[in-house]
């Protein structure tokens, strides 16, 4: 086994074994979680002793075990801020960690409904979401001219001048390299593009193109949203009828949204900013901070308060 066992998660094999060992009643639970090809000794008690495999508790909890930071409205912000400084994510990735035997036996999916990103190389399986079977569907050339174009759009966006019409171009033709509706599949490369789009005519005071990308941006995760349109249909609500992918930045588009139709469709605002409430709180845990991280009256488009800490 190449993998090394540090911090929180290795204090949590000595903490595990001695609870093994102290209440011999909770060994058969434990040992049924997944721990790859890994073969355990067959006797479980020697002497009215319990036996413990300590190997194996170790290939459990690298397995099994999942880490978390300290504070996720810290992670939350860095990620909003684009803190990108690896060695501070490395020193907070062991804060914490822990086995949660019922949690171990919940089926793994690309498409989550919370906030739980997972290096699969490192758990041992291959995923077989509708998400990772789309990807692996079809042919190399079509993957390889996705990822081409995707590299072509973040150089676009990272020039002083930015040519939207060339950006708007070069999305249309990542928009073809797929043929399943994003309501079926996200279409996670075009999420990214259509946000930043949303934010440039946000901050340029084209309202009606900032909902048009921010709705767009969504709908690329897999949202089916009714009712947000511009003109607003008097009346009508705004309505997510199918949830989508969460990702940080969801939030911040939300409030891209409420921002907009604050002059464009004043009923929908304080909606839009229900919403960015309700996906604050599955980043976050809770939404009792929401108003110390986003305000419409932030000098930020998507609402982000620049002195959140």
């Amino acid at each position: 086994m190449d993998k090394a066992t540090i911090g929180t998660q290795g204090e949590l094999i000595e903490l595990i074994v001695q609870k093994l060992y102290k209440n011999p009643s909770l060994l058969p639970g434990f040992v049924d979680l997944h721990h790859g090809t890994y073969k355990s000794v067959d006797v479980q008690e020697v002497d009215v002793i319990p036996v413990v495999d300590t190997f194996l508790v170790e290939r459990i909890i690298l397995l099994n075990s999942f880490g978390c930071p300290l504070l996720s409205r810290e992670s939350h912000i860095r990620i909003v801020k684009g803190d990108d400084d690896t060695a501070k994510k490395a020193n907070e990735q062991f804060h914490s960690s822990g086995v949660w035997s019922m949690a171990s036996y919940i089926n793994h999916s690309c498409l989550s409904n919370a906030q739980l990103p997972v290096d699969l190389q490192h758990w041992g399986f291959k995923c077989d979401c509708i998400s990772c079977q789309d990807t692996r569907s079809p042919d190399r050339s079509v993957l390889s001219n996705r990822n081409r174009i995707s590299a072509d759009l973040r150089r676009l966006f990272k020039r002083p001048k930015m040519n939207l019409r060339k950006i708007k171009d070069t999305i249309s033709s990542l928009v073809g390299t797929y043929c399943r509706p994003a309501s079926e599949v996200p279409r996670l490369a075009l999420d990214s593009p259509y946000l930043s789009l949303a934010a440039i005519y946000a901050s340029s005071r084209k309202l009606e193109k900032a909902v048009e990308f921010g709705l767009m941006s969504l709908e690329s995760l897999g949202f089916v949203i009714k009712g947000g349109n511009i003109p607003h249909v008097s009346d009508a609500p705004l309505v997510v009828q199918k949830w989508g992918l969460m990702t940080d930045g969801v939030v911040g588009c939300w409030m891209i949204l409420c921002c907009a139709y604050r002059e464009l469709a004043p009923p929908l605002a304080s909606q839009a900013e229900g919403y960015a409430r309700v996906f604050y709180r599955i980043c976050v845990g809770e939404d009792e901070t929401f108003d110390q991280t986003y305000s419409r009256l932030s000098n930020r488009v998507d609402g982000f308060l620049t002195t959140a800490k």
